[in-house]
């Protein structure tokens, strides 16, 4: 006699449940969103000649871009070649054997390089997981974009504004305590004798 179709239904839950728990842990694809959402995103502005984007080779200025994207987080040593740093969350990396979950975080890396007259000529990104995750040990932004982004220069000056004030001076030393207290069972006496109380 076949099973009835409550029971297929139970069956084909408890199959499931136990491949997913036994499996370890599964991508789940997620749209993917930058991580500060102050800055601007830079894809949506960077384009080809196809795009309607509004930084495009042979037609953006440095200046357009600056103005677009913002002060770059790189700029090479003539000024021609400008770099920017984004982060995003993307797909979520579930273990459900340990009722635990966790978005992960992508890093891309922007170069643009401009003419002697500050036109932009080409454009390129580079895009690695970051290695902060379960699966990928350690903290900082990922190598591959690291090393994209040296290429460049070195990293741009902090941003000008109010810093940390510096330390106050130290305190002045603690006077000594006082002698202790005596209990309220025994008190002394100059000589040094000790007498009860009542």
């Amino acid at each position: 006699m076949a099973p009835s179709n409550p029971t297929r239904v139970f069956l084909g839950f408890a199959v499931a449940l136990f491949a997913l728990t036994s499996a370890g842990c599964f991508y789940v694809p997620l749209a993917r969103s930058p991580v500060d959402k102050q800055s601007v995103d830079p894809p949506t502005l960077i384009g080809d000649g196809e795009s309607k984007k509004p930084i495009q080779p042979s037609l953006a200025t440095k200046q357009q871009v600056v103005r677009l994207i913002g002060e770059p987080d790189r700029v090479s040593a003539d000024g021609k070649v400008l770099g920017y740093f984004r982060q995003y969350t993307g797909g979520a990396w579930v273990a459900p054997l340990f009722l635990y979950a966790w978005r992960q975080r992508v890093d891309e890396a922007y170069r643009l390089e401009f003419d002697a007259q500050d036109i932009l000529i080409r454009h390129r990104s580079v895009e690695a997981v970051a290695s902060d995750g379960l699966l990928s040990p350690g903290y900082g932004p990922a190598r591959d974009v690291v090393a994209f982004l040296d290429q460049i220069g070195p990293p741009a000056p902090p941003p000008a504004g109010p810093f940390p004030q510096p330390m106050p001076p130290p305190m002045p030393p603690v006077p000594p305590y006082p002698p202790a207290v005596s209990s309220p069972y025994r008190n002394s006496v100059p000589d040094g004798q000790w007498y009860e109380t009542r």
